[in-house]
């Protein structure tokens, strides 16, 4: 399952804004639903 889909600068850029984690979690509900806050952390 791809969690994360864009051109290196824009990956460098939300891991530097603390986005990437918002964008997987987004990418990733829209797929199975909810999920927990440990699957969050993990």
């Amino acid at each position: 399952m791809l969690v994360y889909e864009g051109i290196k600068s824009e990956f460098i850029n939300d891991v530097n804004l603390n986005m990437i984690v918002n964008k997987i979690y987004e990418r990733y509900r829209k797929f199975f639903g909810r999920t927990t806050e440990s699957q969050l952390n993990s």
